[in-house]
């Protein structure tokens, strides 16, 4: 249902709108070995599932390791990610 929602806020964007620069932003969503779910943002994706399961990538999972990625939302600019 998250991701349902999170696609259609995007979904009437075209490539040519957005901005073009290297930096990608994710919005992401984990969900944890208590089947409890947390969502998070970076610009380094693997770095950052990585540092969860290795406990260094936030209160909130460190106790709730391993951690799965379930969901991810990608855009080359910052605004419409934190918007979400």
């Amino acid at each position: 249902m998250v991701s349902e929602v999170l696609s259609d806020k995007h979904s009437e964007e075209s490539k040519d709108e957005v901005e073009p620069h290297n930096c990608m932003h994710y919005v992401y969503i984990l969900k944890c070995s208590d089947n409890s779910y947390y969502i998070g943002y970076t610009t380094n994706l693997e770095q950052r599932l990585k540092e969860h399961n290795e406990g260094s990538g936030g209160h909130n999972t460190r106790m709730k390791r391993p951690v799965q990625l379930v969901y991810t939302l990608q855009h080359s600019c910052h605004n419409p990610c934190i918007g979400v």
